[in-house]
């Protein structure tokens, strides 16, 4: 309409009705847009203002200090128990299938996911060399179970004190994944193996657990419609 011009290079036709032309499209910053009405006024546009579409879970409480300790040992995979009891935010539409500590997707798009863990853990007092060897991951499934892909993981050493409490947090990447109505997602421990199949680090772990400790969660999981 030529404002802020010293030559329109559009005609504004009102013949009972307002009609622009051929009017060119701009993609500048601090632009707003603009309606007609029927009466031929013209006024302002609001932005709409975007929902962040966020799911997060937030453990608050210790597990009991024994609970992964023979899963650990064993060379078991340890699957995070999420309890979705302690849901903070969703709206997502995010659920949790029944005995299981997995979440079903709702909706399909593209999904960011942000995630740590906060060990708890203490060898035997007659473990020697007590190395700690394990992969922590985010795992998502498209056949409901079937079989799991990783989004998101982490390779986490450390030596630990035999017979003394020590906490670990690890920070898992940010992973992003297309996903379908209907696809779960869990998160995982895993002990490492060898190129021969063995468990490497010690096998001797008294407790081991996920602890409320230095004011850091036991886990935080925070998924993000992208």
């Amino acid at each position: 309409m030529g404002v802020g011009l010293d030559v329109p290079t559009e005609m504004l036709d009102v013949q009972g009705k307002i009609r622009l032309r051929d009017v060119k499209e701009s993609k500048a910053e601090g632009l707003r847009s603009l309606y007609i009405r029927q009466d031929g006024l013209i006024g302002k546009k609001e932005d709409a203002v975007l929902m962040t579409q966020v799911y997060t879970n937030v453990a608050r409480q210790s597990l009991p200090v024994n609970t992964l300790g023979s899963e650990y040992n064993s060379g078991k995979d340890i699957i995070i128990p999420i309890d979705f009891a302690k849901t903070e935010n969703n709206n997502l539409g995010i659920t949790q299938p029944e005995n299981t500590y997995n979440l079903r997707i709702a909706t399909e798009g593209y999904y960011e996911y942000n995630a740590f863990l906060n060990l708890y853990m203490q060898p035997i007092s007659s473990t020697t060399n007590p190395f700690f060897d394990i992969i922590a991951k985010i795992e998502v499934s498209q056949d409901n179970g079937t079989s799991w892909n990783v989004v998101s993981g982490i390779h986490f050493s450390k030596m630990l004190v035999a017979g003394v409490f020590r906490n670990a947090v690890i920070l898992l990447p940010s992973g992003i994944v297309k996903h379908n109505a209907g696809d779960l997602v869990r998160m995982k421990l895993a002990r490492v193996k060898d190129n021969n199949g063995n468990l490497t680090g010690f096998s001797t772990m008294e407790s081991f657990t996920l602890g409320a400790t230095n004011k850091i969660s036991p886990y935080t999981i925070i998924i993000l419609k992208l």
